[in-house]
């Protein structure tokens, strides 16, 4: 018999019990809940001082169970009841330690009227029913009351102090008890959990001396950075322009470069190498600084920087085409030598598509794409690819956007943070005053012509640009290469258009270099010669301001062809009727002055308002920026305005010198800036877009359209800054009035075009550009009508919603509230919260530092691991009442089971996957059977074979894969394994490729079971 089923037999015959326990447990009391509840009277005395603390630690413990809520339902209801003939039906005392006598004792006695049971047995599950508990029943009269006397006087004793209610309290604010916890205090205790290891970490970091002084929002960046830096060897930093972005970067160089002595590299536009250079000056950091133009050769010496350890690319959208050379070549350098840690810099990391952020962050994934599967994100391609045509594609990119990106928005800042001071010294946003729209006829600025020239464009055949097009008997690949031509030409076309709204120069410019190229294609055709697909992407620059082509020496280059194979009577016709149209444009707008140029005549005048003004005016096209520089020039009612333009032929160090003079405070060029030489009105390109500081003026005109709203903010950025000391800027746009539908209908059709030929074949992003999106045409159609909300949105990017917004609640609630009561929130606890159109349970589970927040929706029965989405339906303010629970305990527990079953299984895959080792290229898999199969061979240096075919192990970037598939293809022709093992190891060796991959796995190898998972708070959403 166990001492549970003797002492439920002595009970039974008893109106009281008296219990003297070290320990108790709830599994104790089910034991013996059946006796208890027939006694009249209950003492119970615990030799545990912290009882109560044990029991809710034990609770902790337990995974929800419906059978275990009801089991301390019927203990709470024991444990209140009524008093029976005045006196308290259950009494309960813990012996703490002090007084006069002695402190916790191990006494186990159980005493019922006529005999009393003592040994070791403590009244939990084990001590009422091991065998290897030494017990004794006694019924002799005298001994009992002994033993009954011992108990009064340890009841009586000053350290017995009465813990009924502490108890009781206690199981009732357990995850099983019936405390009625607020959908705030679920809500916050989620945000706690989740942050709490962060704000430990931080307020932990080393505080070292430093001259690079941060706002506090731009310092917790820099925590923030530093924490993902140290798991993910890579981070993006896209506050929104204006908020000092440079400046956390310049503490992570101080960081790394400076106090670590890391050797460390510096990416950036041309333009901002002068500013770059000042920065690491000022502060003594060791940096080398490369201009991405630079980067962009094809015969950049990359393996130079292989030693660098820490990386900072600036404006790192502008490497978001993974088929431009400075891309690859960035790709190069992050994954040579050892893993390198990476900050990317950046307000506008989305231009096109959700996959400029790819690859952007592909950068430092190092061509491993289960790079973030810790995160619960298995394969980063397929993430974005389900992202991809999601409404709020920020939500579900949030999980990933959490571990690497920091992004906050300036009314953000604001809400948050109020007033930014650094040094003591408040910093003010400027206030922007409502959008100005200048208006003006574009059919007007064309002598009434805007039809005609707009039709004839449209009737453009451009043969030069799509030879392949005109094959008698084109092959496969011939006519995959005229749908990419057809591409080319739509953008041909566009661009023209482009430069038919900026200005009459810059549009008769490129009729001009676009009729005389026609001509000497056709010239070079009756000779025999066609241009060839390769040379597009030359041709394209034609139109380009930032790269022109030498027509001559291109042309000269062409190769003979056999007319036999085209169409050439066509092609000649084709050709003959463009330069038709090209003629007939040109002598319309040949003799078109400046004093009918109605779009000019409305900026002028906008000028001689703002005499006292100091003005940055933006272009797209360097001819625009020019013709207004002479333009303002020869106004006599702007005489004595100084005027500089800044375009991508104007050398860096003199770029610099006009900003300087344009913008001295800005800059801290005000002691070598003489004021009568102070630029009044700097015209510029977009080579000046990026990270400049020209907050010394309060307005901005953009001449032309821009047709990609992030580079508008970009523009805008320039002055819209923190720490402006103008406390209204304005911007103002140059819009057609009545011609603007027309032209944007005109470009649509174009671009829709372009778009069913990129769905077909996918368009080479390296030739094409930037595709005009839709949402482009609805952003200029609002900006014409005065309305910028749409370009607020684009600069606060939905698509990158972060965790900042969780983490600035839980500031302001332990801010105002103090931590020790969410601190104190017992573990498993849940609630219940009106949503009405959602209906589910949120389940928040946690694996040692690894975090799971699952919503399963029981109307769908699915479940979600978005934390955007989830934090969405969870959020809930502290006047949110507890709705009713309105599902039973049993099909809860069933649902939390089932979710922490999904999550064992997540981690379980990343186990196994972690063990077999990353998805490698094929080229890879081939080539490392190859140098398997032959290192066995006589000859052969083993020791090389073996090393290379470890290296080619690991996954490595699409630099690199070209590289291998350019060998792989030379050995198919040779077969010469000896030159096979060469060629490898002088590109693994010249790059010094790490032999372990980049990951952010951590090995585990101990047994995951359903215990290891712990339940820290669930709700019911109805």
């Amino acid at each position: 018999m166990t001492v549970h089923e003797a002492l439920a037999r002595l009970m039974a015959g008893s109106p009281w019990a008296d219990i003297a326990t070290g320990y108790f447990a709830l599994s104790g009391y089910a034991l013996l809940a059946d006796a208890l509840e027939g006694l009249r009277e209950l003492r119970l005395l615990f030799g545990e001082s912290r009882v109560a603390d044990e029991v809710a630690r034990d609770l902790r413990r337990e995974r929800y169970r419906a059978a275990l809520q009801v089991r301390v339902e019927r203990l709470l209801a024991f444990l209140q009841r009524p008093p029976v003939d005045g006196k308290e039906a259950v009494q309960i005392r813990r012996y703490s330690e002090g007084g006069n006598g002695p402190g916790f004792f191990h006494a186990k006695a159980y005493i019922v009227q006529g005999a009393a049971v003592v040994g070791s047995s403590n009244f939990t599950s084990n001590g009422l029913t091991s065998n290897t508990e030494l017990n004794a029943v006694h019924r002799d009269i005298p001994i009992v009351n002994d033993f009954s006397a011992w108990y009064e006087r340890m009841w009586h004793a000053p350290q017995a102090v009465d813990c009924k209610e502490e108890l009781i309290a206690t199981l009732r604010r357990s995850q099983f008890g019936d405390f009625p916890y607020s959908p705030h205090e679920i809500y916050i205790k989620t945000l706690y959990e989740y942050f709490k290891d962060d704000l430990d970490k931080e307020a932990a970091l080393d505080p070292t001396r430093s001259v690079v002084e941060l706002a506090t929002f731009q310092h917790e960046a820099f925590q923030k950075a530093q924490r993902i830096l140290r798991r993910y060897h890579g981070v993006m930093i896209a506050d929104s322009v204006g908020l000092g972005k440079t400046y956390i970067g310049k503490k992570l160089l101080e960081l790394f470069a400076y106090y670590q002595r890391q050797r460390a590299l510096i990416i950036c536009p041309a333009q901002l190498r002068e500013m770059w250079q000042r920065q690491i000056e000022e502060s003594r950091i060791a940096a080398r600084i490369i201009g991405m133009e630079e980067l962009g050769r094809a015969d950049y010496p990359v393996s130079q920087h292989s030693d660098a350890e820490f990386v900072l690319v600036d404006e790192s959208h502008n490497f978001r085409n993974p088929q431009a050379q400075r891309y690859q070549n960035l790709s190069r350098i992050l994954a040579s030598g050892e893993p390198k840690r990476v900050a990317l810099l950046t307000a506008t990391p989305i231009n096109n598509s959700l996959w400029d952020l790819y690859h952007q962050i592909a950068l430092w994934t190092r061509g491993n794409d289960g790079y973030f599967r810790e995160a619960g994100i298995r394969s980063l391609r397929q993430y974005f690819k389900e992202a991809e045509g999601l409404s709020g594609a920020g939500g579900a990119l949030f999980n990933l956007l959490e571990e690497v990106v920091i992004r906050r928005t300036r009314a953000f800042i604001q809400e948050h943070y109020g007033e930014v001071t650094i040094n003591d010294q408040p910093l003010r946003f400027p206030k922007r005053a409502p959008l100005q729209t200048l208006r003006y006829n574009l059919g007007d600025a064309y002598n009434g012509l805007f039809g005609q020239i707009t039709s004839a464009i449209e009737e453009l055949e451009l043969p030069a640009y799509n030879p392949e097009s005109y094959l008698i008997t084109p092959a496969a690949s011939d006519k995959l290469r005229a749908m990419t031509n057809g591409g080319i030409v739509g953008l041909l076309k566009t661009t023209l258009l482009k430069r038919f709204e900026s200005s009459v120069v810059a549009f008769r410019r490129s009729i001009h270099r676009l009729r005389d190229f026609e001509a000497q294609f056709l010239a070079q055709l009756r000779m025999g010669r066609l241009l060839h697909s390769g040379a597009h992407r030359r041709i394209l620059r034609l139109e380009e301001d930032d790269d022109p082509v030498g027509l001559d020496a291109m042309l000269a280059s062409l190769e003979p062809i056999d007319p036999a194979r085209y169409h050439v009577a066509t092609i000649e016709a084709h050709v003959a009727h463009d330069l038709h149209l090209l003629d007939a444009i040109i002598a319309r707008i040949d003799p078109l002055g400046p004093d009918a140029d109605t779009k000019l005549q409305a900026f002028l005048a906008e000028l001689r308002t703002l005499a006292e003004a100091k003005i940055v005016i933006f272009s797209y096209y360097r001819d625009t920026a020019h013709y207004l520089a002479a333009q303002i020039a020869a106004d006599p009612d702007l005489a004595g305005r100084q005027v500089a333009v800044l375009s991508s032929d104007i050398p860096p160090r003199e770029r610099q010198r006009l900003i300087e003079r344009f913008a001295p405070l800005s800059n801290k060029a005000r002691p070598t800036v003489d004021p009568a030489n102070e630029i009044n009105l700097l015209i510029a390109t977009d080579v000046l877009s990026e990270g400049q500081n020209l907050q010394d003026a309060d307005r901005l005109i953009n001449y032309d359209l821009h047709w990609n709203p992030t580079r508008m903010i970009q523009r805008n950025g320039r002055i819209d800054r923190l720490g402006n000391p103008h406390p209204l800027i304005q911007i103002a746009n140059i819009f057609p009035a009545d011609d603007l539908e027309v032209l944007l209908r005109l470009v649509e059709r174009i671009q829709t075009r372009l778009h069913a030929i990129n769905e077909t074949i996918g368009l080479d992003a390296s030739v094409l550009g930037e595709l005009v999106t839709p949402r482009t045409f609805n952003t200029l159609r609002e900006l014409a009508a005065g309305d910028d909300s749409s370009l607020i949105y684009w600069g606060q990017v939905s698509e990158l919603a972060g965790n900042e917004l969780m983490r600035q609640q839980l500031l302001a609630y332990l801010r105002h509230y103090g931590e020790e009561l969410v601190r104190d929130l017992p573990g498993g606890i849940h609630s219940s919260l009106r949503r009405g159109q959602r209906q589910g349970l949120f389940a928040y589970y946690r694996y040692k530092d690894r975090h799971f927040w699952r919503f399963y929706d029981t109307r769908n029965r699915y479940a979600s691991d978005n934390r955007f989405e989830i934090h969405e339906l969870i959020r809930a303010s502290r006047e949110e009442p507890r709705a009713e629970d309105w599902l039973d305990p049993p099909e809860a527990e069933q649902i939390l089971e089932l979710l922490a079953e999904d999550i064992l299984t997540t981690l379980q895959e990343q186990r196994g996957t972690a063990a077999l080792g990353e998805t490698l290229d094929k080229v890879q898999r081939d080539l490392g059977q190859i140098v398997r199969a032959g290192w066995s061979a006589p000859g052969v240096e083993r020791t090389q074979a073996q090393a290379v075919f470890a290296a080619l192990r690991n996954p490595l970037p699409t630099a690199f894969i070209k590289d291998l598939r350019a060998i792989a293809a030379r050995y198919q022709q040779e077969k010469d394994y000896g030159l096979l093992l060469a060629m490898l190891q002088k590109l693994f060796d010249e790059f010094q490729m790490a032999d372990t991959p980049a990951t952010a796995l951590r090995p585990e190898s101990e047994p995951l079971t359903r215990d290891d998972l712990e339940l820290v708070c669930w709700m019911l959403i109805g």
